[in-house]
């Protein structure tokens, strides 16, 4: 069964999906390049810079997967035959609060509220998924950081990690404090199976191919 990848922005089907590059990690700002077609050779930056667009995976039970991002960039590669080849990156919005910094000071507030009140002012979902109680800190200071660095530091100092959840044309931006409650299985995927590189996989089937277990030293 051949299932589709296609690409949801702005401009609708004036750009159409051809490959798909990029890594997503916990607590990482994820960056996801979407090489692209079009019959246009003349398709402005501005249409898309700053807006959402999400690719579509046709999973293997019938359903959808959403990767959705920010575009951060966006550019002509050339000519291929008789169309036109454009790439962009998609960056989570968290990724526009690298691009903000400031100096402020936050009394009486626990770092789920602090983190709340800085990033609430960028208009993007933000979710809690929280299982435990958090401390008032009686004196918090950002002091010339980014946004981005100032949420971080306070998130590692707690023990608070961060994931993204995909949908179409949004994701939210997720605080999760346990790897089991913070969690729920992905739709229709909630076992994939395992081939090791010594066993062919089933063709068109989704799986894990490579994993890789690693230990290190933590202050």
């Amino acid at each position: 069964m051949t299932r589709r990848v296609t690409i949801q922005t702005p401009l609708g089907e004036q750009l159409q999906f051809r490959r798909l590059q990029g890594r997503e990690d916990l607590s990482q700002l994820f960056a996801l390049d979407v090489d692209l077609l079009s019959e246009s050779k003349s398709i402005d930056p501005k249409a898309l810079l700053g807006k959402h667009a999400s690719v579509v995976v046709e999973t293997e039970v019938g359903g959808r997967r959403y990767l959705d991002g920010i575009v951060t960039r966006f550019g002509l590669q050339g000519e291929d035959h008789r169309y036109y080849s454009y790439r962009l990156r998609l960056n989570p919005w968290l990724w526009l609060a690298t691009r903000k910094s400031d100096f402020r000071v936050f009394q009486n507030k626990t770092v789920p509220d602090i983190i709340e009140e800085v990033l609430g002012k960028y208009g993007h979902p933000l979710q809690k998924r929280l299982t435990r109680a958090y401390r008032s800190w009686d004196y918090c200071v950002q002091y010339d950081e980014t946004d981005c660095a100032f949420v971080s530091r306070l998130m590692e100092h707690e023990g608070i990690y961060y994931y993204h959840q995909h949908g179409a044309g949004q994701h939210t931006l997720t605080l999760a404090d346990d790897i089991v409650a913070s969690h729920s299985p992905l739709p229709g995927a909630a076992v994939i199976p395992f081939y090791p590189p010594e066993k062919a996989a089933v063709a068109d089937k989704e799986n894990i191919h490579a994993w890789e277990l690693h230990q290190s030293i933590h202050s």
